[in-house]
């Protein structure tokens, strides 16, 4: 933070990830196949979509803007479909959530 202020610089930005919440058997059973947008900056993680995938993201618990503070934890791991990320992080109210991410340059 700059003065208070949330330095959004964006470090980096995938605009086709995949993923899902492992919120409950729906939300891992559902997600998100190359319609996620990541952004990365200095002070938060940023995953949403676009229209018209948009309108069923949350349902999915695919809308998050995640401050940097709040992250507990990101591991990477291999699978079926390549290299994912396990985000694990707490909401506004102290619950804890865990997005499993698949963007198409791990590297950056």
């Amino acid at each position: 933070m700059v003065n208070g202020a949330l330095d959004r610089t964006v470090i980096c930005e995938e605009w086709f990830a995949s993923g899902h919440s492992k919120k409950n058997v729906l939300t891992r059973l559902g997600g998100a196949r190359n319609c996620l947008r990541l952004v990365v900056t200095r002070d938060l993680l940023w995953v949403t979509s676009w229209f018209p995938f948009s309108l069923i993201t949350p349902f999915y618990d695919l809308e998050h803007v995640i401050p940097r503070k709040r992250i507990l934890s990101v591991r990477q791991s291999w699978g079926l479909f390549g290299r994912s990320f396990l985000v694990t992080f707490r909401d506004e109210c102290g619950a804890e959530h865990r997005l499993g991410l698949w963007p198409w340059r791990p590297a950056a």
